[in-house]
């Protein structure tokens, strides 16, 4: 079921990407999505898109009650620097988490 879940977030990456930007999967359960000629704003509306296409997504044909969730963070910068990007993307990432369980307390 986990690689099911993994193969329709790819499609869900591939369909809202634009044919300049690049979808790829890191390995585990890590996609990056590297948007071409984008800024921080145009990729964090991004980033709400793909998050709510995920929520909207219908997950119970793969195991009844199934929920699907995820994290995302957002780095912008020139590709030059793109273990920099990363990296910087994973503290955001982790940056919302701890945001988010802190709203919730």
């Amino acid at each position: 079921m986990g690689d099911d879940v993994l193969r329709r977030i790819a499609d869900l990456l591939r369909r809202v990407s634009r044919p300049t930007d690049l979808a790829v999967r890191l390995g585990g359960d890590e996609f990056v999505l590297i948007l071409h000629a984008s800024d921080h704003a145009g990729a964090l509306e991004r980033a709400q898109l793909i998050t709510k296409l995920v929520a909207a997504t219908n997950w119970s044909d793969l195991t009844p009650g199934i929920a699907v969730g995820i994290s995302i963070g957002v780095a912008t910068g020139p590709a030059t620097g793109i273990d920099d990007l990363l990296q910087a993307a994973d503290r955001d990432m982790y940056d919302r988490k701890n945001l988010s369980h802190k709203l919730l307390r």
